[in-house]
Order: C-alpha cells, then sequence, then structure tokens
C-alpha cells in the first residue's frame, strides 16, 4: 500500500488538487516540489516516497525528465502529468511508470495508485 507521495508541480492548482486527492486516498506523507531546488532538496535526504508524481513540463530549465532521470534510479513508480501529447521517455527510463492528460484525471490516477 502506499503510504507516502512525491509531487513534482509548478502549477499550484494542480499541485493543491493532486495532494489533496492523494489525502482522501489515505496516503499519510506527502512531500511537495515546484521548481529544482525543491527536488534537489528532497532527493538529498534520506526519505524516500513509494511513488512519485511529476509534471512533465515545470519550467524553461526543469523538465519531468530530469525527475525521471534521478528517480528512476530508485526504482519507484512515477505518474507523469503533462498536456503534451508526445511524451519522450528515452531509452534506460522505461521503469514503471504511467502517462496521464492534464487536466489531471483524477479518478484515473486513483486508479493507478491502487494497483501499487
Amino acid at each position: 500500500m502506499v503510504k507516502t507521495a512525491m509531487i513534482i508541480e509548478d502549477c499550484k492548482l494542480t499541485l493543491h488538487m493532486t495532494k489533496f486527492l492523494l489525502m482522501k486516498l489515505g496516503i499519510e506523507t506527502i512531500f511537495t516540489a515546484s521548481n529544482m531546488n525543491e527536488f534537489k532538496k528532497f532527493i538529498t535526504k534520506e526519505v524516500m516516497p513509494d511513488i512519485v508524481i511529476t509534471d512533465w513540463n515545470i519550467d524553461k530549465y526543469f523538465k519531468g525528465y530530469d525527475v525521471i532521470s534521478e528517480i528512476t534510479k530508485l526504482g519507484m513508480p512515477i505518474a507523469i502529468v503533462s498536456s503534451d501529447d508526445n511524451i519522450e521517455i528515452g531509452e534506460g527510463l522505461n521503469r514503471r511508470y504511467h502517462c496521464f492528460k492534464k487536466p489531471l484525471d483524477l479518478k484515473g490516477l486513483s486508479s493507478w495508485i491502487q494497483t501499487i
């Protein structure tokens, strides 16, 4: 069962909606980051979430690909949230991940989390 999660999202509304959903699903600890500095602070800590939910286009210099490159080393499931139709993950980064279209499909995200 998923008890901890990390959300990386620059849109405050999407961040809050996702966090609210995760709390409703009973996820006890939710870490958030909205930029590269916050994310970097997180990954230097020894606390590892059960899942990661990341935006694809976080800002001009920080993309979902950067998150996946770091997190995939740890082997946890990753949900990518994007309005882009074509997301190129790249070879070697094909760990357990799932893409969700914006606006965020909360029911789909909930179903995905419950299968982990």
